[in-house]
């Protein structure tokens, strides 16, 4: 029997009485995932804008930044339309007076990419303004030749190109929008972005855009708008895939692990979903150490070991010595502990 490859992201259906060699895969209809902004694992209000190419992470998969990574903005949740719960909103700090672009895209990493080179495609979105808004919002479609690149980099993505960027005249009031283009043949990644280049010198309280129900699909006009994932527990998967938060709730356990008799006691993660990549970083906040005892010990540092899209080992660093080979738990202390693996582009 002739194997079949199954592509992360595609979904698999034969008619009855077909077997597995004659499976069918499609692509979903929607490259963008968490265009619904459904999923924010890293916080709902005040999320910074990036200050370099790693951070500035909104919704999940949604990185924003202005030109020249310069200050006086933030984004929040906030809610949507009549198609989807929530929107991203993108606010310029009353009183600021940068006219300096704020920038908000996904990257769309190559294994989705590819489906759409020599294709003409369309990205939509709803948006809409605050009352004090007064500037020029873009919606654009880059392209590039390279292999899971950000396109926030020095230089963009590898041989980048703009597929289409166009000025769209929004107003207090939801509208939907789109742009169309044609990829190149050559393409490998994309990235679908917003744009708003404010002339207003200060900003004032409702100096903001906001959007919801992004959507990149083959053709040449918007159909209806449906979610990468197909549904809200398979679209967090998506997201997790490039990033995942764990604890967030008091007291939880989010890894074990044994004592070495030093300041650095090893935990062990199977994680799930699997990652796109092992990743890269570890980060985290208001964790400690339990022993087997009930004893705690503050943690310093956390650190990858050896890790795998599926598993990787931790070490906790501490200031004080753990006991050898007792069992320890890392827990979180609060209701805003966690540990989180990145694995973004």
């Amino acid at each position: 029997m002739p194997r079949t490859t199954v592509v992360a992201g595609q979904v698999a259906t034969a008619t009855i009485g077909n077997d597995f060699a004659q499976l069918t895969y499609d692509q979903p209809r929607n490259a963008v995932i968490n265009g619904s902004l459904e999923i924010w694992q890293r916080g709902t209000s005040s999320l910074a804008f990036a200050t370099g190419v790693t951070n500035g992470f909104m919704a999940d998969r949604w990185q924003a930044f202005r030109t020249g990574y310069a200050t006086g903005a933030t984004g929040s949740q906030t809610a949507g339309t009549a198609q989807t719960r929530y929107a991203l909103r993108l606010t310029r700090t009353a009183g600021n007076t940068s006219l300096n672009t704020l920038n908000c895209l996904q990257n769309i990493e190559t294994a989705n990419a590819e489906t759409y080179a020599n294709q003409q495609v369309t990205f939509s979105a709803w948006v809409r303004r605050g009352a004090d808004y007064a500037g020029t919002t873009n919606m654009r479609i880059l392209s590039g030749t390279g292999t899971d690149e950000n396109v926030m980099r020095v230089g963009g993505f590898t041989g980048q190109q703009t597929v289409v960027s166009s000025s769209r005249t929004i107003t207090t009031g939801w509208q939907r929008f789109s742009v169309t283009g044609t990829v190149l043949s050559t393409a490998t990644e994309l990235a679908v972005q917003f744009q708003y280049t404010p002339t207003t010198a200060t900003a004032g309280a409702e100096d903001w855009i906001e959007f919801t129900g992004a959507q990149l699909e083959i053709g040449a006009f918007p159909s209806t708008f449906q979610i990468n994932g197909g549904s809200v527990a398979a679209e967090l998967a998506n997201c997790q895939r490039y990033y995942q938060r764990h604890g967030l709730v008091s007291g939880a356990f989010v890894a074990i692990g044994y004592g070495s008799g030093t300041t650095i006691t090893n935990t062990f993660w199977s994680i799930s979903p699997a990652m796109r990549i092992a990743p890269t970083s570890v980060g985290f906040n208001a964790v400690e150490l339990v022993d087997g005892a009930a004893g705690t010990i503050a943690v310093t540092a956390l650190a990858l070991h050896n890790p795998t899209p599926t598993r990787t080992i931790v070490h906790v660093t501490h200031a004080t010595n753990d006991t050898a080979h007792r069992p320890y738990g890392l827990r979180t202390t609060s209701a805003a502990g966690y540990v989180e693996l990145n694995a973004e582009i």
